[in-house]
């Protein structure tokens, strides 16, 4: 922002107006105010930004404290140990040149034994440290890689449903998953090696010193061009990915449907594969593009800088050799000088490297932070009241109002109903009318936005979350395949049971679909999809009876069945109301369902258009109103007759 010292009402030349004047001032004042608040506003986020770097080493003392303190030792080895070596090298060849220009001193290889035993074990010292750094750092790659996607993995069970309908999640969520596997261990090991590297080149810009006080800055001056090439081209690499991540999801959208078993019918009966396959390439074209013209800007200034370092080393090189010529120092100190030289150039050329990337990972690892601390959560209350055990009054919706985040409409709309304790109700209506916005709100997988959801009076915002969802089993239309055993696919209803608990069982056989499970190659050891080897593939309505048994499982007060028989055959729908009636003889249930000659048993029917509440009552009474639900159950049941 340019600060403007004029203003639009500061009266022309030859006007007098003194009125304006005050005004031009104020808006002058209010300029600077701005540009300060953006100029500190910058400020702080540079600060934000190096704080990451903080952050993760936190997170890797957390997790590799003893890998932690044995990088620092082996940093500091690492540092000295050349040091030692070059030392003992200008020893060996002054030695040498004294024993072979002073013969009559009677000099002779045992003098310079020692020194050479101690350069050789300075060497190997060194190739030792070298290896075991490696080893620690892939020991601490792998341990911290897990734990950081294990932080990832809790974060995203955390955050509340309402952030899958936000875009700008996803794109949060792909760049952490894209950098976590590598960036924050990138850190330390750029924190290593700079700290290593450091420690080298101060050792060699000593012994410099003492052969001229300039060469320290000169050897400086070498890394500064590449230095700041490489600042800049982290800024725009990293700005270029930011940007592009939305066009990098859709490549990935894509390589999904092409790969993945759920799309592959489609993708074969309707032929999609080859405009699938050029709409990827297509994307992949531009993305590559884009990377490349940037790497080819920064390629070009890389290859200055370098020629530049170069060139500066190389005059001081030649500036050592005129000293030596010239008699001033000895051949040994031309080694141990040239030694130092290109030591001390290549360790301030790595330091500034890993500086670089380290303003690199540092920029790239606020992705990963800006996914940890994205706070979206259901909120807990803070005097938690404990849930009824068991619910005495009933379940009270009451004005209920609801909008998705996504939408600029109202989804449910002054919704009034309840549920007695071991009353059953039926939500029917067509598709979009609400009823499976109604139970997410139940279940506090959202919360609501006007009006109050009751247990036994309670707001059900005073429940713990975790409280709440025990005690309502629901089962959606969508429901999960877990490619597991099938004991465990029924087990999950309830992970608080033991996992061969004998109500396993009992939930199939409830369920119907323990006949199926005796016919399987391992019983309920078998392991369900094709995902992994010796699995077997279900029917839909196979698959849907195994999450009915994980519901049963479940010992809840409440009951939901979002679609259960839609996949169901007519005489497996029909048992499975009948064992759902005898199960929930004592508890409450919900039923949501297309097919109305399934809702027929239900206490009361709640008939569900346009979020709103359109008819309520038993089967005979809205058969005898003769509104939405009398057209809809004859529509259907002309199909029957």
């Amino acid at each position: 922002m340019k600060f403007n010292l004029t203003s639009s009402s500061v009266p022309l030349q030859g006007e007098t107006d003194p009125e304006t004047i005050p005004d031009a001032s104020f808006e002058d004042r209010a300029d600077f105010f701005l540009w300060f608040k953006q100029f500190w506003q910058a400020i702080r986020e540079k600060g934000d930004r190096l704080f990451h770097i903080w952050r993760t080493l936190l997170l890797v003392w957390e997790c590799a404290r003893i890998l932690i303190l044995a990088s620092i030792v082996l940093i500091l080895l690492q540092g000295i140990l050349p040091l030692l070596s070059l030392h003992y090298t200008k020893q060996i060849i002054d030695g040498v040149s004294l024993i072979i220009n002073s013969p009559e001193l009677g000099g002779n290889f045992n003098q310079i034994r020692p020194i050479v035993i101690f350069c050789g074990l300075a060497i190997v010292g060194t190739i030792l440290c070298r290896s075991l750094a490696n080893i620690v750092n892939k020991i601490q790659s792998l341990v911290f890689t897990d734990y950081i996607q294990s932080k990832i993995q809790s974060q995203s069970v955390a955050i509340a449903l309402e952030a899958y309908d936000r875009s700008e999640y996803y794109n949060m969520l792909k760049r952490a998953c894209q950098e976590a596997p590598y960036r924050p261990t990138q850190i330390v090991n750029n924190l290593v090696q700079f700290s290593q590297k450091a420690i080298s080149f101060f050792s060699m810009a000593g012994l410099l010193f003492f052969f001229h006080w300039s060469a320290p800055f000169i050897l400086f001056l070498t890394a500064l061009p590449s230095l700041a090439t490489q600042l800049v081209q982290a800024e725009k690499i990293y700005d270029c990915q930011r940007q592009l991540t939305e066009v990098e999801r859709k490549s990935q959208y894509i390589n999904s449907i092409v790969t993945e078993d759920k799309y592959a019918r489609e993708v074969r009966l309707f032929n999609l594969g080859s405009f699938l396959l050029d709409r990827y390439q297509e994307i992949r074209d531009k993305l590559r593009q884009q990377y490349i013209r940037l790497n080819l800007r920064t390629s070009a200034k890389n290859i200055l800088s370098q020629l530049i370092s170069n060139a500066i080393v190389f005059g001081f090189y030649i500036f050592i050799v005129y000293r030596t010529v010239q008699g001033f120092i000895t051949l040994g100190d031309l080694v141990i000088y040239y030694q130092a030289l290109q030591r001390g150039s290549g360790a301030l050329q790595g330091m500034f490297v890993s500086f670089s990337k380290l303003y690199e990972h540092n920029l790239f690892i606020h992705n990963l932070f800006e996914f940890l601390d994205f706070k979206l959560t259901i909120a807990e209350t803070e005097n938690p009241q404990k849930f009824p055990q068991p619910i005495q009054q009933g379940i009270v919706f009451n004005g209920v109002c609801f909008r998705y985040p996504s939408s600029q409409q109202e989804t449910l709309t002054d919704i009034s109903l309840s549920i007695k304790p071991g009353e059953k109700i039926a939500l029917v209506g067509e598709n979009g009318s609400g009823k499976t916005t109604l139970v997410k709100l139940l279940g506090r997988l959202y919360d609501i936005d006007r009006g109050s959801i009751t247990i036994d009076g309670i707001d059900l915002r005073e429940f713990p979350v975790t409280a709440l969802r025990r005690e309502i089993s629901i089962v959606f239309q969508d429901y999960a395949r877990y490619h597991l055993t099938v004991k465990e696919n029924i087990w999950l209803g309830n992970i608080d049971s033991p996992l061969d608990s004998d109500k396993i069982i009992a939930a199939a056989r409830d369920a119907g679909v323990d006949e199926l499970i005796s016919q399987l190659p391992q019983g309920y050891e078998t392991i369900l999809g094709k995902r992994f080897d010796g699995g077997e593939e279900l029917s839909v309505g196979q698959w849907q009876k195994v999450a009915l048994a994980r519901s049963f499982l479940r010992d809840s007060q409440l009951l939901i069945l979002d679609e259960p028989n839609s996949a169901l055959d007519p005489k497996a729908e029909e048992r499975v109301f009948q064992q759902f009636h005898q199960l929930l003889e004592d508890k409450a249930a919900i039923l949501i369902s297309h097919r109305l000659s399934s809702v027929k048993m239900a206490d009361r029917i709640y008939v569900m258009e346009k979020g709103r509440i359109a008819e309520s009552g038993t089967h005979e009474e809205l058969m005898q109103l003769g509104g939405i639900y009398f057209s809809l159950f004859e529509t259907q049941a002309q199909y029957y007759r």
